[in-house]
């Protein structure tokens, strides 16, 4: 739909800017309509998916004592560290959409008010949304290339330690601007488009602390979509040539380990739908900001489109996780059956200390002949245990039998 079809359904664009107020046009009431639906959609489906998963956590904690409740696969995807970033993310969508369902109040007023909190707070949501989706979007996709590549997950402490260090991240890069760049230009949270967020006077911090970062995790989560993706691929052609390889001295398929391939590349490919969709909703917003750094207009109908599209971010995560949560059963290395926890939370308790493996070796230490009473041979054997070769101070007798 080319630019004059839009202003046609939309009706012109003539919004008038004073100097602390945009009086709407005909154009941006509608369109601030339309982005108001799609953040209250977003909304509804972050805050219903955020509370679901709160209490399917707590949940098996409660009924299981009382009733005894077999854990569904849910459950046990729920346990995993992956959910905390997918939590993360939808609170960063919420955030999100509730910069959209702000539009409901410049829409009912006709106008954006600079001075006002609720223009400041739009400011800070969207950017506070923004910042957290590209940051827990491109920790899923390392996870998703730990449990590819390196067969391996996230501890629950690294887990908890890159939560932390997320929102720390976030809040930095939120308050750094309106505390420390802010000057004489004017307030640091303006008018962009028909909404609140870092005006053009501020085009360089907004490059920096916004897109700068929003392009990075994109390019990352490109490097790494893509090394999964050849992964897999090389995975499945190994598979196929290998596939008699594998057999057991009695000519069975070693299915334990076959199905846990499968229900890792299963897992993988769930969870790459996270990072897919945040690249395709950052897509047209970020090609219209580099447009503009260029020095070339882009159509206001186009950058409406794109922070429109922005602004599902989190009805698109909320149909992604209902689609594939009961198809991301828990993955379980065979360290974490030797003991490791898989509770996301286990992190804030304090981490037993790993076992160190011991080589131990067996000693023949005395052997003597004995004559039954029909005359026959036989030989009493006496085993010791040391925990190393060579080491005789910690010696235990473990066996002493007979043997013919």
């Amino acid at each position: 739909m080319d630019s004059f079809a839009l202003a046609s359904l939309y009706g012109s664009d003539e919004s008038t800017m004073t100097e602390n107020t945009l009086v709407y046009s005909t154009y941006a009431w509608r369109v601030a309509i339309v982005q108001a639906t799609a953040g209250c959609l977003s909304c509804v489906t972050a805050a219903t998916l955020i509370i679901h998963i709160v209490y399917s956590s707590i949940r098996p904690y409660i009924i299981r004592r009382r009733q005894g409740m077999a854990p569904d696969s849910e459950t046990s995807f729920l346990k995993r560290q992956v959910i905390l970033f997918i939590l993360c993310m939808l609170i960063s969508d919420l955030f999100q959409s509730l910069t959209g369902m702000m539009q409901i109040r410049w829409a009912s007023r006709g106008q954006v008010d600079i001075d006002s909190a609720a223009c400041r707070a739009q400011g800070v949501a969207l950017m506070a949304g923004d910042l957290g989706t590209c940051y827990f979007n491109v920790v899923i996709s390392i996870q998703t290339f730990l449990t590819i590549v390196a067969r391996k997950n996230i501890s629950p402490f690294y887990a908890g330690v890159l939560v932390i260090c997320g929102w720390i991240f976030v809040v930095i890069m939120t308050l750094v601007g309106p505390v420390a760049l802010q000057d004489d230009r004017g307030p640091f949270w303006g008018i962009a488009g028909i909404w609140c967020f870092i005006p053009d006077e501020y085009s360089g911090p907004r490059v920096w602390l916004h897109y700068f970062p929003i392009y990075i995790s994109a390019f990352i989560i490109f490097v790494v979509y893509g090394s999964v993706f050849w992964k897999l691929q090389r995975h499945v052609h190994h598979s196929q040539n290998t596939s008699q390889s594998h057999r057991t001295t009695n000519g069975i398929a070693d299915e334990g380990q076959a199905g846990r391939n499968a229900q890792v590349n299963n897992v993988a490919n769930k969870l790459l739908w996270y990072p897919i969709s945040y690249i395709c909703m950052i897509l047209p917003i970020s090609i219209a900001r580099i447009v503009v750094l260029r020095g070339t207009k882009v159509p206001g109908w186009y950058t409406n489109l794109g922070i429109t599209i922005l602004f599902l971010s989190g009805f698109v995560n909320g149909i992604i996780y209902a689609s594939t949560r009961r198809a991301l059963a828990p993955i379980l290395w065979p360290t974490e059956r030797r003991g490791g926890s898989s509770n996301p939370m286990s992190f804030l308790k304090r981490q037993p200390r790993a076992p160190v493996p011991t080589t131990y070796a067996v000693w023949v230490t005395h052997e003597e002949e004995r004559h039954d009473a029909d005359g026959e041979s036989k030989y009493a054997v006496a085993l010791e245990l040391t925990d190393a070769p060579g080491r005789t101070d910690s010696t235990v007798k473990v066996a002493s039998r007979d043997s013919e």
